[in-house]
């Protein structure tokens, strides 16, 4: 075997030691080995596998979290196409529409009040304009007026006379029994 002469090795080598046979039927493999062992056993083989799924679940919680959140809406109705005054509403004439709690007006019709239908309309709606209840004749018309006030049809022969009112205008109308300038109340 060895032989040691002072501190230099004899030049033969040793003669080889029967071979053990593959490395896990040797005695180390044999053992139980713990949970723990187990473990990092596992994660040594699979840390390809395991580092690309980290990654997939990091590239995950960035979407999610960079992602906005839904805003908070509530549904109102609105003219579905343009809609001249004293048209008479039904069922196609108005949709419903998401919108933001903050640009809905006051008295305006939710999603599935049916008080609308049949109703005329006191003035001309553009297509996507909000329904409220001042937008149709009847009680909801006169909101934020004085007392004793009435919303009457006010019919106009001259042209020119209609084209200085606007909708919503307020007028005085002031009666007079006279039949004109040659006839002054008699009949």
């Amino acid at each position: 075997m060895w032989a040691y002469r002072g501190h230099m090795k004899s030049a033969r080598t040793p003669p080889p030691t029967v071979y053990p046979g593959p490395a896990w039927h040797s005695q180390q493999w044999l053992r139980h080995s713990s949970p723990l062992e187990k473990f990092g056993r596992l994660l040594a083989r699979r840390r390809r596998l395991i580092a690309a799924l980290l990654l997939c679940a990091a590239a995950a919680l960035t979407v999610q979290q960079l992602t906005p959140v839904a805003p908070v809406t509530a549904t109102v109705l609105v003219a579905s196409r343009d809609l001249p005054s004293g048209h008479v509403l039904a069922d196609g004439d108005v949709r419903a529409v998401d919108v933001s709690p903050a640009m809905i007006p006051d008295g305006a019709f939710v999603a599935p009040a049916p008080p609308w239908l049949g109703s005329q309309v006191s003035g001309p709606l553009r297509r996507g304009e909000v329904l409220t209840d001042a937008s149709l004749l009847g009680a909801g018309l006169l909101t934020g007026t004085a007392a004793g006030s009435q919303a009457v049809p006010l019919r106009l022969s001259d042209p020119s006379t209609l084209a200085l009112l606007r909708q919503g205008q307020l007028v005085t109308v002031i009666l007079s029994s006279s039949q004109g300038l040659d006839r002054s109340g008699q009949q």
